[in-house]
């Protein structure tokens, strides 16, 4: 019966907080568009044009999340990070080749400073792809606080309809 109450009491404030606008000037975006950004969950989902290839992985803590994308021949790659998402360079790679990209890769997001070791075990082929089996993202902060994410995903290419590459033009 209190938690009925709390609720009935709360979420008129709630309520009207959200419909709160400020004007806006100099680009400078109101409260409510502000409060929106900040509620999103995952990476936003990605595409790839004719002859790409990606990686897609998802956090298996709680309930998956797309948290990690990158395009194979870019050297780039996006990953939610806390309420954000940052864009990383590649640092480094190895071990063993999966597909367009390795087991093993570096990354840095130069807007943070946060570090990514991304390790990833091949799974089973599937057409125009690959699923990763596990993984696990180690996530080190400016200060060294590391956060180890268990990934699960794929690699996957967009490939002609007949399974051939497009040839340059």
């Amino acid at each position: 019966m209190l938690r009925l109450s709390i609720v009935f009491v709360v979420f008129p404030f709630l309520l009207l907080a959200g419909c709160a606008t400020t004007t806006s000037s100099g680009g400078q975006s109101s409260p409510t568009t502000a409060t929106a950004a900040s509620t999103q969950t995952e990476l936003p989902p990605q595409q790839l044009e004719l002859g790409e290839c990606g990686l897609f992985l998802w956090s298996l803590s709680g309930d998956p999340t797309f948290v990690f994308f990158s395009k194979a021949t870019e050297g780039s790659a996006k990953m939610f990070i806390g309420s954000n998402v940052e864009a990383l360079s590649q640092t480094g790679a190895g071990g063993d080749i999966f597909g367009q990209f390795m087991t093993e890769m570096e990354w840095i997001s130069a807007g943070t400073g946060h570090r990514i070791d991304l390790q990833i075990v091949p799974g089973e082929n599937m057409i125009e792809g690959q699923r990763v089996s596990n993984g696990r993202i180690k996530l080190t902060d400016a200060e060294g606080w590391e956060t180890i994410i268990p990934v699960r995903g794929a690699r996957a290419c967009m490939n002609a309809p007949d399974g051939q590459l497009p040839t340059p033009s």
